[in-house]
Order: structure tokens, then sequence, then C-alpha cells
């Protein structure tokens, strides 16, 4: 039904949602893996905007206008951001070259103030997606899950509603009759 997947799921590669799945956490979802050991796996779901800004939902945030992701279903009600600003935030994890995790909040927060992190270069997200050992593996045996690389400015800079189609399209030919399927067939 699908085209072949190969890749393998690793810090910085990016997860997209088969064009079926009914979860709604996850329905037409594209997400960033932070991490994936023998543990499980974290990603960070990058398309699905909450409709707020920031500065909404966290008080000692500047009224900047940077949107609120939800990051997925696993604590919601913290906060957690990628970036590519570096070693201009302390205790940052890179995920992949050009893309950090978390980092010292305060730091986040002077930057912010500064218009040196904008929504061109941090997205916060409320929550994170969680696998447990080999549940990721399993669901990509099913299909369930592409994986694919991107481009850093591309994970920044395609806009969250057309993010799901492109990061297909940006596969290739096979992957890009996927991105074109319906979201309901009952309704051709």
């Amino acid at each position: 039904m699908f085209p072949e997947n190969k890749l393998s799921p690793s810090a910085g590669r990016v997860l997209i949602s088969e064009p079926f799945m009914m979860d709604p956490y996850f329905r037409r979802s594209v997400g960033i893996i932070a991490e994936h050991n023998s543990k499980g796996t974290v990603a960070f779901m990058l398309n699905k905007s909450l409709g707020i800004h920031i500065h909404e939902a966290m008080n000692d945030f500047p009224k900047l206008p940077i949107p609120l992701h939800f990051g997925g279903p696993v604590q919601k009600d913290q906060l957690y951001y990628i970036h590519r600003l570096g070693a201009l935030i302390p205790d940052s994890y890179e995920i992949m070259p050009g893309i950090w995790w978390q980092g010292k909040l305060d730091t986040m927060i002077e930057l912010l103030n500064e218009n040196i992190a904008t929504a061109a270069n941090v997205r916060f997200l409320a929550g994170y997606a969680g696998w447990e050992k080999n549940q990721l593996r399993r669901e990509l045996d099913e299909r369930s899950w592409f994986i694919s690389e991107q481009q850093v400015d591309w994970i920044f800079n395609t806009a969250t509603d057309r993010m799901w189609k492109q990061a297909l399209k940006n596969m290739g030919q096979d992957f890009s009759v996927v991105a074109e399927y319906p979201e309901d067939f009952s309704a051709n």
C-alpha cells in the first residue's frame, strides 16, 4: 500500500505519520526524534500548533508572537523546546548538527527579550511523544510511520499546516503520491 521506507530511527531524523492514522495526537503528524536508544525513543511533534503564543501559557515569557505547539501526549504540562541557538544556551543537547534540545530556560528567556531567540530559530512544545523499547520499531513494521531526513532550515521554516505534505514530497516521487491521499477516502 505504501512505498518502502528503509531508514531506521535515530536522533535528528523525522517521523511522518501514515496518511490514515486515526490517533488524534498523531494524525498527519511530523515529529523530530530527539533521542533513540535501547530504552526507547523521544520525539517532538512539530506541526501541531496549540493556537496560542508561548507568553499566554508561560508567565515569565516576553509577549512575542512565538507559537506554542503540541509536542506529544506525554507530560503535556511540561515545556520543551528545540532551537538553532547551540552554545548560546548552556546545557543544550545537540540532536543533530544545527538543532538542539532544551538548555537553561533563564538564558532562553534572556535571548527572547534580546530578540536573538525568535520563531525562526526556536520551537516551543507542550509535552513529547515517547515510545518504550521496541515500540516504535513495531509501529514502523506496521507502516504507521515513515522516517526521513530533512534539512534544519526546512524544520524551522516550513509552515506547520503544510509540513506533513511537504515532508512526504521531500522523500521523492513515491512518497509524493502518498502526500496527496485524501484524509477520508469515503469523501471521494
